[in-house]
């Protein structure tokens, strides 16, 4: 089974690159981008911390209200983006 630390190494892999992406970029597509890295980051800590819990059962809903925060961000974004376009 793979460790814990594996996993947030991994997601603070993904935020930092999802960071410099957005903050370097001058094109909305690639700055969406990055942004979505970020918050995948962040899912990806929840169900870490969730799988790794004292108690998986009782966190059960929670990668599933990451997933639309993440769903509902990236299609706002998009609407602004589009708007300004």
């Amino acid at each position: 089974m793979t460790p814990l630390s594996a996993y947030l190494l991994l997601s603070s892999f993904l935020f930092a690159i999802g960071l410099a992406g957005a903050l370097t970029r001058r094109n909305g597509i690639m700055v969406l981008i990055g942004i979505e890295l970020m918050l995948n980051a962040g899912n990806l800590n929840f169900i870490a911390f969730w799988r790794f819990g004292p108690n998986p059962r009782v966190a059960e809903k929670t990668p599933r209200a990451a997933g639309r925060r993440l769903r509902c961000c990236g299609f706002s974004g998009l609407g602004v983006w589009i708007q300004r376009g």
